[in-house]
């Protein structure tokens, strides 16, 4: 009776790992297939890039419009999230765009409407943070050695982060992860 239970187990075993090969396989072709179309992509030329784009963020648009979000603003996807933002309009002075550190409204606001000005004080945190150190839970200045009793500290330990610098490579990810979603779609229409 032991020897079978653990022939089972032994099954067992062998059947998943049998499936976490699957699902290996299936990965690495999967990323082989977004480098190869993102070496593809890399050699297009600009212009049909871009008509590839417009023509995406029409179907996109199209999508949305027909299947408006139940919450929030935005539709989420594998490789990202779209939809519409509210736009505010721009305003222009004495033919400049307005902005705080526009000279011409500043010197406007503060003749006519000075409760619009201000003095910001704040804290130059990234250089004091620089003459910090910790121990334990004591935070130190280390220019005296004074412990400042409000402030603590958290170690907090490194993060895993992937950072896409190659925007075709990235648009080759994004293109791959939507036409598997429309394959995914496709075969559920054709099950039906």
């Amino acid at each position: 009776m032991e020897i079978e239970q653990k022939l089972l187990v032994i099954r067992s075993l062998e059947k998943s790992i049998r499936d976490a090969e699957v699902k290996r396989d299936k990965s690495i072709e999967f990323y082989r297939r977004c480098i190869a179309q993102a070496h593809d992509v890399f050699r297009k030329d600009t212009a049909d890039d871009r008509f590839q784009l417009e023509n995406l963020m029409r179907s996109l648009q199209r999508y949305y419009d027909e299947n408006p979000p139940t919450k929030g603003k935005s539709l989420k996807f594998a490789g990202g999230k779209f939809g519409y933002s509210k736009r505010t309009p721009k305003f222009f002075f004495d033919g400049t765009p307005a902005a705080a550190d526009n000279a011409a409204l500043l010197e406007f606001v503060k003749n006519h409407h000075a409760q619009f000005v201000r003095t910001k004080e704040f804290v130059d945190w990234d250089n004091f943070k620089k003459n910090l150190d910790f121990d334990g839970d004591n935070v130190i200045l280390t220019d005296t050695g004074e412990i400042i009793p409000e402030m603590k500290a958290q170690k907090l330990p490194d993060k895993f982060t992937v950072k896409t610098t190659d925007s075709p490579l990235k648009k080759a990810l994004d293109l791959e992860t939507l036409r598997i979603l429309n394959e995914e779609d496709e075969r559920d229409e054709d099950t039906d």
